[in-house]
């Protein structure tokens, strides 16, 4: 397919969208994007391929100010021809993203979720898609409960963001092989599928079988303790941080960087997570094979908290800043082994060899020392 015949598909796929979403909301199209002006949602659409086996794969992208940052689905569809496999990506985006947005934008929802962190409680509303299947029915299709698997865990990975997506796929094989994936704001958790994989484990399927669901957690706006910083500005940050690392040629800077960086930011809390994310960052790019756990400790010097990573909406923005601004060349290769030297990650992997155990044997937990005067949010 040729560029202009991918661009007159893409707006095929637009139109249908719109058809479909028309009966639940106005809306309309405009610069290659439905507009729904109610609720200052935009939608984008784009076939990303489509072989020769009649295999669609789609990608769609929702922005909203209710959201921290685009959300992003990609569907696949199969049919006999390529409308019939466009026409089946789409479908499972409509029954599942789409339909779930509407819902949150629309205030409709039907769960509820209490937390806390960092000293805050914060309540949620939940809303949950359709259950999107392929393959054959299951006699335990009727009691499915992803959600209810979930639950108890959820509040290990729910933060300070507006809202928190979790996009669940399960799929066992006629032989019984599982595969099972969560993703928390698109980032696979592991502790997440591990659950989930014992739910499909349970089937009593004959042939392949899958099952996807969404669920959208907002913070309820009555009681809500957001992020204080939108995703552009950590990513500003991140370049700023970047450079002073780059400044620090001696070792009296780098023993100065927080306090520089903090009064920089006018916030100590921020300063130190660049302060001992950034290496990590690098490190955990140079040394793949390397697990590392998604529960880390935050140690003061008067008491140790566990988190995950998925709680500290900073540091995903972080990394995508970081791998960006290298891809980019805006950082050199030599900042890249500077923060990889400052990494615990590097000290970990030097130990490992030294002791001849393999990387990948078990996984590292992040010890992460801060002041009094750190803060979560």
């Amino acid at each position: 397919m040729n560029n202009q015949e991918l661009k007159r598909e893409n707006a095929r796929l637009l139109q249908q969208l719109s058809t479909v979403c028309a009966s639940m909301e106005a809306n309309r199209i405009e610069a290659d994007q439905l507009v729904f002006p109610r609720w200052d949602l935009c939608v984008r659409a784009q076939i990303d391929s489509l072989d020769e086996r009649v295999m669609a794969v789609c990608t769609f992208e929702l922005d909203c100010p209710r959201f921290d940052e685009t959300l992003v689905e990609r569907c696949s569809g199969a049919g006999k021809d390529p409308d019939q496999a466009i026409g089946s990506a789409a479908a499972s985006f409509l029954f599942g993203m789409m339909a779930a947005v509407i819902t949150l934008m629309r205030y409709e929802s039907v769960l509820q979720l209490t937390t806390e962190f960092g000293g805050k409680e914060r309540k949620w509303n939940c809303i949950q898609s359709e259950v999107i299947g392929m393959g054959q029915p299951l006699s335990t299709d009727h009691r499915l409960d992803y959600w209810n698997a979930l639950k108890g865990l959820l509040p290990q990975v729910l933060g300070s963001r507006k809202i928190t997506v979790i996009q669940v796929y399960g799929a066992r094989q006629a032989d019984g092989s599982v595969n099972a994936e969560c993703r928390v704001n698109g980032v696979v958790c592991r502790f997440l599928s591990e659950a989930i994989a014992a739910v499909v484990q349970t089937w009593d399927n004959s042939e392949f079988v899958s099952r996807r669901q969404i669920f959208l957690l907002e913070q309820d706006r009555t009681q809500a303790a957001l992020f204080p910083y939108t995703k552009a500005q950590i990513q500003t940050m991140t370049t700023q941080a970047m450079r002073l690392f780059q400044a620090c040629d001696t070792e009296e800077k780098l023993n100065r960087y927080t306090e520089i960086l903090s009064r920089d930011l006018n916030d100590v809390s921020l300063a130190e997570q660049f302060r001992f994310f950034l290496p990590e960052i690098c490190a955990e790019n140079a040394f793949p094979e390397l697990p590392i756990d998604e529960h880390l400790s935050l140690h003061t010097p008067d008491q140790t908290t566990s988190v995950t990573i998925f709680q500290l909406t900073a540091v995903e923005w972080m990394k995508e800043a970081v791998y960006e601004g290298f891809k980019n060349e805006d950082f050199d290769n030599e900042l890249f082994r500077q923060l990889i030297s400052l990494s615990s990650l590097y000290a970990e992997v030097h130990s490992r060899k030294q002791k001849g155990e393999a990387l990948k044997d078990h996984p590292v937990t992040l010890q992460f020392p801060v002041s009094n005067r750190f803060k979560l949010f």
